[in-house]
């Protein structure tokens, strides 16, 4: 599979052109170009279908294959911390949280949609907001960067495991009628059959993937971290997409400290943080040549 790759320099006129309503806000002052960069990633790949990648991110060989299992998804994304941090919002980036430097989806994703307008409405609560703190991380992470993007993400797939296991029970209750009719050893393992569909989580698959949002483990995206069962960044590793380098030109360049802490035995499909992605200017996209594949950035 090959790829076309496109690289943005200039944060503003996309924008503009897509959402000229909202230039005003684009181009205050207060609004930083990190910020522009979380948001025109989303919007690029959300007009064009896709992938993004910071510049600081390095294919691995097994990324064609392991996308071709899940390019079907409207959303792929992958943790990037998930640790146990007891005076952390479960979004903190020192907690849990979706890494936002590397991520694919279709066209006119619903996922990255909703992102887009919390991101823009989170920097005009920001500007409207009385005190406007100085520190970049606490105006990026939350606004704009990986915990804007995975609660988004968490909330969506929250309702679509709901959704999920209500169809479960409406499907296995026509069945309990029936049960009845059986000899009693049958209608007993019958039984225990359907608790347990109803009641644990034997209805999602292992490449947790809900609905059409697929999140996979630290693996695919963020190996090489001193955290969260991160795995050493070894390119023979089938289960690896690619090694990012966390660069943080958006921090001014000085590479993330890789901090040493105690994983969180949490199992949940939602949880992770990233060092946040480097300005646009530092970002490729890529679509498949293909045209019939969902795009993807390289």
């Amino acid at each position: 599979m090959g790829w076309a790759v496109r690289c943005y320099s200039d944060l503003l006129p996309h924008l503009e052109q897509q959402y000229p309503e909202r230039a005003s806000l684009f181009r205050d002052p207060r609004t930083l170009s990190v910020q522009l960069s979380d948001l025109l990633r989303l919007v690029v790949v959300f007009q064009n279908g896709g992938g993004y990648a910071d510049d600081d991110v390095e294919p691995y060989p097994f990324l064609n294959s392991n996308f071709v299992r899940f390019q079907d998804s409207e959303l792929i994304v992958g943790w990037e911390r998930k640790t146990a941090k007891e005076d952390a919002p479960i979004e903190d980036m020192l907690n849990k949280s979706l890494g936002q430097w590397q991520f694919f989806a279709k066209a006119g994703s619903p996922t990255l949609n909703a992102t887009i307008w919390d991101v823009i409405t989170n920097l005009e609560q920001l500007h409207r907001s009385e005190t406007h703190d100085s520190d970049i991380r606490s105006q990026v992470i939350g606004v704009s960067g990986p915990s804007a993007f995975t609660k988004r993400v968490r909330k969506i797939r929250r309702a679509q495991k709901a959704q999920e296991r209500r169809k479960t029970l409406q499907v296995n209750t026509t069945g309990v009628a029936s049960l009845a009719q059986t000899t009693s050893g049958t209608a007993v393992s019958a039984w225990r059959g359907l608790m347990k569909s109803l009641f644990t989580d034997a209805v999602l698959d292992s490449s947790r993937s809900s609905a059409n949002v697929t999140v996979l483990t630290i693996h695919a995206f963020g190996c090489g971290q001193g955290h969260s069962q991160s795995p050493p960044c070894e390119i023979t590793n089938p289960r690896i997409w690619s090694k990012h380098w966390f660069q943080a030109s958006w921090l001014g360049g000085q590479p993330v400290a890789i901090e040493k802490r105690q994983d969180d035995d949490d199992d949940d499909d939602d949880g992770e943080v990233p060092a946040d992605s480097d300005v646009m200017a530092d970002a490729r996209v890529g679509m498949p040549q293909d045209p019939s594949r969902m795009p993807l950035m390289g």
